[in-house]
């Protein structure tokens, strides 16, 4: 995973781009909402939230993340703070996505070694969040460990329903 704003142009040896964005937001229509870019000679292979931050008015809050688009926030009173973005692969390079469903309140260690392929990264994808709260925060973050080649995962949705999954990109290498 890259920096916030950043965007890594591939060299030779390399097959994708990330291109992840930090947004914050606090008050009235704190709203985070974005679709994402075509890149051309590339094909999307994940899109979604890596660190996603809401709090205040979650009773009346948006929280979706999927390929198509990441959105969190409310129209009421909110502070919201996120780092989205994509992962695109070079067209025709072969690439492998693993799906794990997360419980909406846990800390996880995922890695799943696929043979003759290396985990890259991944994202957050959140669906059918609800909550019954007028307070209260949602918090997801993902932290690539490099030294031991896996994705922690934090996820805590205390007062809500919702379908959380990281889904995690792995490379040919």
């Amino acid at each position: 995973m890259r920096g916030a704003d950043s965007v890594w142009v591939p060299f030779s040896s390399i097959a994708y781009i990330t291109n992840f964005k930090g947004k914050y937001g606090t008050g009235n229509n704190s709203v985070i909402s974005a679709t994402p870019e075509e890149i051309q000679g590339y094909e999307l292979a994940l899109y979604g939230f890596t660190n996603l931050y809401a709090s205040g008015a979650m009773h009346v809050a948006t929280i979706s993340a999927d390929n198509n688009h990441v959105q969190a926030g409310s129209q009421y009173g909110s502070v919201i703070s996120a780092t989205y973005g994509g992962y695109f692969v070079k067209t025709g390079t072969p690439y492998i996505i693993k799906e794990h469903s997360l419980v909406k309140t846990s800390t996880v260690n995922l890695s799943n070694n696929v043979p003759g392929y290396r985990l890259v990264g991944g994202v957050l994808h959140f669906s059918d969040y609800s909550s019954s709260q007028t307070g209260g925060a949602a918090i997801g973050n993902l932290a690539m460990d490099n030294s031991s080649d896996i994705i922690i995962a934090d996820v805590l949705f205390q007062y809500s329903a919702v379908t959380v999954s990281a889904k995690l990109l792995y490379l040919p290498g």
